[in-house]
């Protein structure tokens, strides 16, 4: 394995690509030790922001080459010439690299529907991926049901499932979170548009891997963070505090019964896709959707064990 290196100095651009729009950039760790050393590439998920990546961009950053972005119409980056469909999110993706004159291998790291749009890189261009890490993503469409917002009542979902007390980035990274979501608002918003477009598009990525091995030898992660405990803290808060009708608190209760036991065989099928895989699943304080939040050193961890492979793989 290499040896540490310094982090090299950040860097922000705004990327214009050929169609004419720009994306947000960040860049920490360059320059690469090697042109076969790989980039990581940090994948934010559907309504989340760069801004929640940049704590474990600045860890990553001491041992490798490291990039997050904000995709088309996401706060920080021009409004997506093309519908966001998992196709064409990834097709800007590999747009923005080229632009950025960031040549493969890239290592991909996904959060929640950012794994989606890593997998979807993954099935275009192959060759070009050195490993991936999924964090907490399913790679099905099994919407929760949208009155669990009824059972809040005038709670945030942050103090609800704890991560107002238990995140750990510096204060200020975590109010400029808050700023961005609100700008990226999943209420007719891009997220909303990427949300009605999910599901034939999951379909179709699903079939395409299905039984292809597209990661070949290089290693793969799957985080499992079960979300099913942040969804039923706010079924407890709403049956504490009398929050939502009982109807709406029985369709949250009921689709409670079944959801760790569905999400946790979901995400173990994108397994298949390395012969060189593992499962890893979040325990504590870290059990939660937004792990990377409360504990980004672990999600380091488990990233650089996927990297160290892709380096090991380089020099031998």
């Amino acid at each position: 394995m290499q040896a540490e290196q310094n982090a090299a100095a950040e860097a922000e651009a705004h990327i214009r690509l050929p169609d004419g729009h720009h994306l947000y950039l960040k860049l920490a760790g360059f320059p690469r030790p090697s042109s076969k050393t790989p980039v990581i590439v940090l994948i934010h998920g559907l309504g989340g922001t760069a801004r929640e990546w940049l704590d474990v961009q600045r860890r990553i950053a001491h041992f490798a080459p490291v990039l997050l972005y904000e995709r088309g119409g996401y706060h920080g980056s021009d409004p997506p010439v093309q519908i966001p469909t998992c196709e064409n999110i990834a097709s800007e993706l590999r747009t923005l690299l080229s632009a950025a004159n960031i040549e493969p291998p890239y290592l991909l790291v996904g959060h929640s529907y950012g794994g989606v749009i890593a997998r979807q890189v993954l099935n275009d261009l192959p060759s070009d991926i050195a490993g991936m890490v999924l964090v907490d993503s399913v790679p099905v469409v099994n919407r929760f049901p949208s009155v669990w917002e009824k059972l809040l009542g005038d709670a945030t979902c942050e103090d609800v499932v704890g991560l107002q007390d238990n995140h750990a980035m510096p204060e200020e990274e975590w109010q400029a979170i808050g700023r961005d979501t609100s700008l990226n608002e999943m209420g007719g918003g891009i997220a909303e548009q990427e949300l009605n477009l999910m599901a034939p598009a999951n379909d179709h990525l699903n079939a395409s891997l299905q039984g292809w091995q597209a990661l070949g030898n290089h290693r793969l992660c799957v985080l499992f963070c079960y979300e099913t405990r942040d969804f039923q803290k706010v079924y407890e808060h709403g049956m504490r505090h009398g929050h939502g009708t009982v109807e709406e608190r029985e369709v949250v209760r009921k689709h409670l019964e079944t959801m760790s036991i569905e999400d946790e065989a979901a995400q173990r099928t994108p397994l298949a896709l390395s012969s060189h895989a593992r499962f890893v699943k979040a325990e504590g304080e870290r059990a939660t959707h937004n792990v990377h939040f409360v504990d980004p050193a672990w999600v380091v961890e488990q990233i650089r064990w996927v990297y160290d492979g892709s380096v090991n793989t380089e020099t031998t």
